[in-house]
């Protein structure tokens, strides 16, 4: 091709170039949704609140260690405490309400009677072996049964038995003294037995 061609060439594109280049994008437009209108909760208005809006109570539920569920229980009646506060056959017995680690005051006087009488006499020795009910997994009543233990022991010490008087294990749910799956029972169960152990080391 001569110059002379590519010239002219050059020259009947230009208007077709130009053309290309002023042409503008099409302007895309979005469809504009209005506002939702905000509603406010009656109650928040001082409003009766309709049923329909009223939250729904349902039991809280807990997963236990090995993956089971169970409800947690309604408040629970005191329990009727019947054990008098003497070691009887070598052992007292300090109970408990669910899953607490509280101790009633008729307990804390009468295991600070017995620190006393394990700071006068160097020999005598006691295991406390905490327990709880069968509600909760395995790894979760033994946690409890140690930390009920050792609130006991906290008791002992501070009214004078010395460290190595005292010694704390935990049975969680395995050594139930009723069997019943009632309330009575599992009372019955919650508890840490402080066993006299005369003569141990």
């Amino acid at each position: 091709m001569t110059p002379s061609c590519r010239f002219v060439l050059l020259f009947a594109c230009l208007p077709l170039l130009f053309t290309a280049c002023a042409s503008k994008p099409p302007v895309q437009t979005e469809k504009v949704t209005p506002p939702a209108v905000f509603k406010a909760h009656p109650g928040l208005l001082g409003q009766p609140v309709p049923p329909a809006l009223q939250p729904i109570e349902e039991p809280a539920v807990e997963v236990t260690q090995d993956g089971g569920e169970f409800s947690a229980a309604l408040p629970e009646r005191p329990v009727e405490r019947t054990h008098a506060a003497t070691m009887e056959g070598g052992q007292y017995s300090v109970y408990f309400d669910y899953r607490s680690t509280d101790i009633t005051p008729d307990d804390v006087a009468a295991l600070q009677t017995l620190g006393q009488q394990l700071a006068a006499d160097s020999a005598l020795f006691v295991r406390v072996e905490g327990n709880a009910d069968e509600r909760g997994g395995v790894h979760y009543n033994r946690n409890l049964g140690m930390r009920r233990a050792q609130a006991v022991a906290k008791v002992l010490r501070a009214a004078g038995a010395k460290r190595k008087q005292v010694k704390t294990v935990s049975y969680g749910d395995a050594r139930p003294r009723r069997q019943d799956k009632n309330e009575d029972s599992w009372a019955e169960n919650r508890r840490a037995d402080v066993v006299l152990k005369g003569g141990e080391k």
